[in-house]
């Protein structure tokens, strides 16, 4: 019986593994297709949606149709949503650069301040694919769910941050492991710990 249970376990696994390294593979696919700049954000919420789709128990849909389509269903919203996050990244930048150029406590106090709105940012970049895919908001209010979902959980968006950096870790030794495993993992690892059990009333 044991015997049993763990080979299903370990088929189960190596299904789950297999999937998401295909699921990596359309993810690079199509940022490329995307030149990038527009294909990072529209690819990286179609994967969230694949992974919804598992997570709802269907592990047989026809990956490759449901990427596709969410693709280009949210290539609007999601390069929006990514141009905000780019330029609010880069004002962050420069201003924490122009910061560190000054000492005494006003620098310190600002770049205290740059440090935390760096660290909402981060958790914005984290975060908004994964709403797109499990929210149905108004472009607005997605940034505003995703500071909900932080303080709803922010133990858990620490645990989350610690084991993706062990993700990041391991493909540092590893370097080819990012083709298959690069950002499917991380999206695994943010759905199941955070999304997985808050979609509530405006949940798609």
């Amino acid at each position: 019986m044991n015997e049993s249970s763990s080979g299903n376990k370990f088929i189960a696994f190596s299904e789950l593994v297999l999937r998401l390294a295909y699921l990596n593979f359309l993810w690079m696919i199509f940022t490329i297709f995307g030149f990038v700049l527009f294909g990072f954000w529209p690819s990286t919420v179609a994967m969230y949606a694949v992974i919804r789709r598992w997570d709802r128990g269907n592990n047989e849909v026809k990956t490759f149709n449901i990427f596709w389509e969410v693709y280009k269903n949210e290539w609007k919203t999601s390069n929006f949503i990514g141009g905000v996050m780019l330029v609010t990244g880069l004002v962050i930048y420069i201003n924490l650069t122009y910061i560190l150029s000054f000492n005494g406590i006003l620098s310190n106090a600002g770049q205290f301040a740059l440090g935390m709105t760096l660290l909402v940012w981060f958790i914005q970049v984290l975060y908004l694919p994964a709403a797109i895919v499990y929210y149905d908001l108004k472009i607005k209010d997605y940034f505003k769910q995703v500071i909900i979902i932080f303080l709803l959980k922010p133990i858990h968006t620490c645990g989350m941050v610690f084991a993706i950096l062990i993700v990041i870790y391991l493909i540092y030794l590893f370097p080819a492991s990012f083709i298959f495993f690069g950002g499917s993992v991380v999206a695994y690892i943010v759905s199941k710990v955070i999304f997985k059990d808050l979609v509530g009333e405006c949940g798609k």
